[in-house]
C-alpha cells in the first residue's frame, strides 16, 4: 500500500466554521500546516487532490456522514489516516469510524482543544512506525519469488484459499490477474478472506458451493467479484480442492465475463427491440422457407410464427408480387445492396394494406449468403392522409380562387344592382317589370351571399350567428332548386311555419343544398321523387336514447327523403367522414354530407340517415328552436335619404364610376369622380374645403383606397370617408377605425344603404361643426 508523506498538511474536515478556525490555530500553534473543508463532498475533493497526511473527521456533515466521505475516497484508491471528531459520545460511533480504520477517536467537549495536539502526535509517531514496517515488509516480499511464471501469464485470475475454514477462508495465493483485476496489491489480497471480494453472494448458493466440493471436489459456477474501489466484475469459475504442501486447499480460475454478458445483453436487447417493433419483419432461407415474423408480422398480416416457420413464405402471396419474383428481388438486393418497393397485400383477414418494402441480404462470417430479409412498413394510413392533405390543398386553392375573384364578381354585381335599382324608381310601380326588376334585386343579394359563403367555408371562418326563419329560406331553396333540378325529378314539399333558429342563413341554405343535391346524385337517371318537410317538434327526455347528443326541448325537424339508389350497410357509417364520396372523378369531392354534418354540430343539432340499398335515404336533421321566435321579413322597398353636399368618389371601374355618379347626382348630390386614386388624391390636395365626405374603392391601382383615405385624412382630419370592396377578408375593421375610417361597405351595396350611409355620416359631420361653432 503506498503511503502518503507524513510532513504534508492535515485536513480539518469541520461543518462548523468557527470551530474549524479554532482547531486549525490550536494545530498551528503545535507547528502543524493545516487546510479546511467544511463540507464533505468538498473534503474528499480536497483528500484526493491534496493528499494530506491526516484527516480530523467530523462525524456529523451537512451534506453527507463522515464515514461516506472515507468510503469515497477509498473508492478511488486514496487511503488516508484519519482521527475521528464528533459531539456525540456513543460507543456506537466509535466502533463505526474504527472499523474504517480510524487512528484514534475524540468528543468534541470542553477538554477537547487541550488533547487534540497530543492525539495529533501520537498518531505521527505510529504513522512513522507503520512507514518503516511497510518499507521492511515491502523489502522482503521483493526478495520472495513465490509467483510460477505460467500462474502469471495468463489472463484468469487464480486465487488460493484454506479449505478448512470453508468456500470463503483466507486466501493464501493469488496471480497477477487477480490483484490486477481485484485492484488490490497482493499483499492486501493476501490479507483478505473469500468472502471479502464476493458481492451479495445468496446463502443457499454458499451451502450449494460447500455441498458440491465435498461430493464432487470440483464446480462451475457464475458470481460477482468486488474490487477494491467497489466496481463489480461478473465472473465464471471453475473451483476444485487441491493439496498444496500437504495441506488442503481450494484453488479457483476465474474469467472476466462482462464482455459476454455485454454481447449477450446487447442481443437481448436487438431481439427485444425486433419484437416491438412496428416494422414488419421476415426472415427465409435460400430455400424459400420461413425462419422468422415477428409480432408485427403477425398483428398486421394476420400470420402466426407457428403455422409458417419452416414453409415457403408468403408475403407477397394475394399481392402485387408473387414468389415467382425472388429471383429478381434477389439479384437487385445482391447488385445493389438492398431492394425496396411499395407493395399491396392484403392479410388474412381480406383487408388491402400498402407496405413500403425493403429486403437486404443476411450473410455469415464467410461473407455467404443464407437469408434474405424483408422490412415492411405499413403506409396505408399515410397515403390516406397524403390523399387527404391534397383534397386540402384543393380547398385552400379554391380559397385563394374565391378571394381572388371575390372583388371582380361582387363589382359586377354592384353594377347590376344599381342600375337595377336606378331602373326600378323610374319604372312604373305598376308596371310588370317591376316584379322582374325586384327579382333581379333578389338574386343580386343571394348572388353576395353566395359569394360570402365560398369565402366562408373556404377560409375556414366561422359567419355570424343570429335568429333566423329556416322557414323563409328553405322556401326560397326550394324555388331554386325547382328551377334547376331535372324536371324528371318530382319535389314535393310539405313547409309548415316553424320556430326561428339561431343560425346562419347562407349555412342554413348550404344544408339544404347539400342534401337536396346529394339526393338528386342519387336518383341519377330515370323518375325520382325528392320530397322535403319542415316542422317543428318537442324532445322530451324519454326521447334522448335517440338523439343522446340533444338536450330535450323544442326542436325545428328538417326531413329530406328520395327513392334513390340508397346506401350500402357497409359504408352508412362513413358518408359524414371528410373525402369519403362513391362519386367518381368529376361528380364531387366527398365534402359535402361532411361539412352539412359540421354545421349542424355547430348549431348543437344532431342528423341521422335511415337508408336501404336501391329504395332510397331518409336525413332527419334536427335544430334547436331560438328563443326569439322573430321572422325575417322578405325584400321590401326602403326610405331613400337624399342630400345636397359636394361628394369625391373614386373606383378603378369606370363602369362603376358612371354609376356611382348617377346614383349619387340622383340623391341629390353633387358628385367629383374619377377612376385613378392618384387622380383623386391630385384633386383632394387642390382644394380640400371643396369635399364634404369621400367615397373609395378598397382595391385600386398605384394606391389603394387604403392608403388614399390615409392621405386624405393628413389634410382634412375630420372628413368623412366611406371604404368600398368586393373582398374584405384581409382588412381589420379595428385598424380601418384607429385610421379615421368611419364606415366600410361590402359590394354589391344597396341603394338604400349607400344612401342612409353617406347622410348618417354627413349628419354626423354637421352636428359635430354645430357643436364646435357654439
Amino acid at each position: 500500500m503506498k503511503q502518503n508523506k507524513i510532513k504534508s498538511k492535515i485536513l480539518i474536515i469541520e461543518d462548523n466554521e468557527g470551530l474549524s478556525k479554532i482547531i486549525s490555530k490550536t494545530l498551528n500553534r503545535a507547528g502543524f500546516d493545516t487546510d479546511i473543508s467544511t463540507c464533505g463532498m468538498d473534503a474528499v475533493s480536497m483528500a484526493i487532490t491534496t493528499k494530506p497526511w491526516l484527516m480530523l473527521l467530523d462525524y456529523m456533515l451537512p451534506d453527507i456522514p463522515g464515514s461516506d466521505v472515507i468510503k469515497k475516497i477509498n473508492a478511488k484508491g486514496v487511503y488516508i489516516p484519519f482521527v475521528a471528531m464528533t459531539g456525540h459520545g456513543n460507543e456506537k460511533v466509535a466502533i463505526s469510524f474504527l472499523k474504517l480504520g480510524a487512528k484514534d477517536y475524540l468528543i468534541k467537549d470542553t477538554g477537547f482543544l487541550d488533547l487534540l495536539p497530543a492525539v495529533v502526535k501520537n498518531v505521527e509517531e505510529r504513522l512513522a512506525i507503520e512507514k518503516r514496517l511497510f518499507i521492511a515488509e515491502t523489502k522482503k516480499r521483493e526478495s520472495e519469488e513465490r509467483y510460477r511464471a505460467l500462474v502469471n501469464a495468463t489472463e484468469d485470475i487464480i486465487m488460493v484459499s484454506k479449505y478448512e475454514e470453508g468456500f470463503f477462508g483466507k486466501i493464501i495465493d493469488a496471480n497477477i490477474a487477480a490483484c490486477s483485476l481485484l485492484e488490490y496489491a497482493k499483499k492486501e489480497l493476501l490479507c483478505l478472506k473469500g468472502s471479502d471480494i464476493y458481492y451479495n453472494i445468496d446463502r443457499e448458493q454458499v451451502i450449494y458451493i460447500k455441498e458440491t466440493l465435498a461430493k464432487k471436489s470440483n464446480i462451475l459456477f457464475e458470481t460477482i467479484y468486488k474490487t477494491a474501489t467497489g466496481k463489480e466484475i461478473p465472473v465464471e469459475i471453475r473451483a476444485h480442492t487441491m493439496d498444496l504442501n500437504g495441506e488442503s486447499v481450494i484453488m479457483c480460475i476465474a474469467r472476466d465475463i462482462t464482455k459476454r454478458i455485454k454481447i449477450e445483453k446487447e442481443r437481448y436487447q436487438l431481439a427485444t427491440a425486433v419484437e416491438q417493433a412496428e416494422v414488419c419483419i421476415l426472415i427465409i432461407k435460400k430455400d424459400l422457407t420461413v425462419e422468422y415474423i415477428n409480432p408485427a408480422y403477425e398483428k398486421k398480416l394476420g400470420y402466426k410464427l407457428s403455422d409458417t416457420l419452416g414453409k415457403p413464405f408468403i408475403l407477397f402471396q394475394d399481392s402485387e408480387l408473387s414468389i415467382q419474383k425472388f429471383n429478381t428481388i434477389l439479384k437487385k438486393t445482391t447488385e445493389n445492396g438492398e431492394w425496396s418497393d411499395k407493395v399491396k397485400i392484403k392479410n388474412s383477414f381480406g383487408k388491402i394494406l400498402v407496405f413500403n418494402i425493403t429486403a437486404s441480404l443476411i450473410k455469415d462470417r464467410s461473407g455467404i449468403f443464407t437469408h434474405l430479409m424483408f422490412l415492411g412498413r405499413d403506409i396505408t394510413r399515410e397515403l390516406e392522409l397524403e390523399d387527404q392533405l391534397r383534397q386540402a390543398q384543393k380547398l385552400e386553392a379554391l380559397g385563394t380562387l374565391a378571394g381572388g375573384i371575390a372583388h371582380d364578381f361582387n363589382n359586377i354585381l354592384s353594377a347590376i344592382l344599381g342600375n337595377t335599382e336606378l331602373a326600378s324608381i323610374k319604372c312604373d310601380k305598376n308596371s310588370p317589370v317591376q316584379y322582374n326588376l325586384e327579382q333581379i334585386i333578389k338574386a343580386v343579394a343571394r348572388s353576395k351571399n353566395l359569394v360570402q359563403q365560398i369565402m366562408t367555408f373556404s377560409r375556414k371562418k366561422d359567419a355570424g350567428f343570429k335568429s333566423v326563419s329556416i322557414y323563409l329560406i328553405i322556401k326560397e331553396a326550394i324555388k331554386f332548386i325547382k328551377s334547376t333540378f331535372p324536371s324528371s325529378i318530382k319535389i314535393k314539399d310539405d313547409i309548415k311555419q316553424a320556430y326561428n333558429v339561431f343560425a346562419n342563413a347562407t349555412q342554413l341554405h348550404q344544408v339544404v343544398m347539400n342534401l337536396c343535391t346529394n339526393a338528386a346524385h342519387s336518383i341519377k337517371s330515370g323518375n325520382g321523387i325528392l320530397e322535403i318537410s319542415l316542422s317543428n317538434c318537442e324532445i322530451h327526455t324519454k326521447d334522448l336514447y335517440k338523439y343522446q347528443e340533444l338536450k330535450h326541448g323544442s326542436y325545428v325537424k328538417l326531413i329530406v327523403k328520395d327513392n334513390g339508389s340508397g346506401i350500402d350497410n357497409k359504408i352508412i357509417d362513413k358518408i359524414f367522414d371528410p373525402y369519403f364520396t362513391t362519386k367518381t372523378t368529376g361528380e364531387g369531392t366527398g365534402l359535402g354530407l361532411s361539412v352539412t354534418h359540421g354545421i349542424i354540430k355547430k348549431y348543437k343539432g344532431a342528423i341521422s340517415v335511415q337508408s336501404t340499398l336501391g329504395s332510397g335515404s331518409v336525413f332527419t336533421i334536427l335544430f334547436p328552436a331560438a328563443k326569439s321566435k322573430k321572422k325575417e321579413v322578405d325584400y321590401v322597398k326602403e326610405a331613400v335619404l337624399k342630400g345636397y353636399e359636394h361628394i369625391l368618389f373614386v373606383d378603378d371601374e369606370k363602369l362603376l364610376v358612371e354609376l356611382g355618379v348617377l346614383m349619387l347626382e340622383d340623391l341629390g348630390y353633387n358628385v367629383v369622380a374619377t377612376d385613378s386614386s392618384i387622380e383623386a388624391l391630385r384633386l383632394f390636395e387642390k382644394n380640400p374645403d371643396k369635399f364634404d365626405i369621400v367615397i373609395t374603392d378598397l382595391t385600386m391601382p398605384d394606391l389603394n383606397g387604403f392608403e388614399l383615405a390615409k392621405k386624405i385624412l393628413t389634410i382634412k382630419k375630420k372628413i368623412p370617408i366611406i371604404l368600398c370592396t368586393g373582398y374584405h377578408e384581409t382588412m381589420d375593421k379595428k385598424e380601418i377605425s384607429k385610421a379615421g375610417i368611419k364606415s366600410l361597405l361590402v359590394k354589391p351595396i344597396k341603394r338604400t344603404v349607400f344612401a342612409q350611409t353617406v347622410r348618417k355620416l354627413l349628419d354626423e359631420k354637421h352636428i359635430q361643426q354645430s357643436i364646435i361653432k357654439h
